[in-house]
């Protein structure tokens, strides 16, 4: 015997009915997620902090892509003074980065081929914007490095630190130094000088400032001394598109 405990709707309705009805209510679902995908977006995917707990929240970027022109503004390039590329070059790129960061070190290599394949139209300088509570070896990474800088050789030990991020502690600080024939005992001295603590606490700080909210984040300097932030992991195709009249 069939049972005829049919719902009232289906006796009463077409299949073409419910066909157009299941559509409809299918492109109603469709469109709430495209809206709330590009609310997203338009928020630079970006998650909501306040004030007090800044530091705790920052964000390491592995997807998000944010540009925005900022208020003209000096921009420190005299603290270190390590460039990549001629240091005359009329365009500056100023990377904000933490020696524990992983996108960090695929951006880094992205950015200093980019610098090599501009030779002389674009400079770089990296500062440090470093997540201690997420990476409690970057501030000494970082100190390393600049101690590295002292004797010439930053971008060489930085990229050591970047491609060995499991091995990040004083004894492998003080190995690398070798491998680079750095002198010794000068460096050792270097990596507890008060004074390069003080100048990473200011790197960060004058990101804050700047609009920096995770890394990696990076400052371009045009010639014309305006300046655009991107928030991001960019390509190098992308830094061309935005680069691309004084290349």
């Amino acid at each position: 015997m069939e049972n005829n405990n049919e719902h009232w709707f289906t006796k009463r309705s077409s299949p073409r009915l419910c066909f157009w009805l299941g559509l409809i209510l299918g492109g109603l679902i469709a469109c709430l997620a495209g809206l709330s995908f590009i609310g997203y977006l338009y928020s630079g995917g970006k998650l909501s902090f306040s004030q007090s707990n800044l530091h705790q929240n920052l964000n390491i970027s592995t997807e998000r892509l944010v540009v925005q022109e900022l208020p003209k503004k000096e921009v420190n390039l005299d603290q270190y003074n390590y460039y990549l590329g001629d240091a005359n070059a009329p365009v500056t790129l100023v990377v904000y980065t933490d020696f524990e960061c992983q996108i960090c070190k695929i951006y880094q290599k992205n950015i200093e081929e980019f610098v090599n394949e501009h030779n002389g139209k674009v400079r770089l300088t990296i500062k440090n914007f470093i997540l201690t509570q997420k990476h409690p070896q970057a501030e000494a990474a970082a100190q390393a490095a600049i101690c590295a800088g002292q004797q010439g050789k930053y971008y060489e030990y930085a990229d050591k630190l970047l491609n060995n991020q499991s091995l990040l502690k004083e004894e492998f600080y003080l190995q690398t130094a070798r491998e680079l024939q750095l002198t010794e005992a000068e460096f050792s001295t270097c990596l507890t000088d008060g004074e390069i603590k003080e100048e990473i606490a200011e790197d960060y700080n004058e990101g804050i400032s700047l609009g920096v909210s995770g890394i990696p984040s990076t400052i371009i300097i045009y010639p014309d001394a305006s300046l655009k932030l991107i928030d991001g992991n960019v390509s190098k195709e992308f830094l061309q598109s935005l680069l691309k009249d004084y290349l």
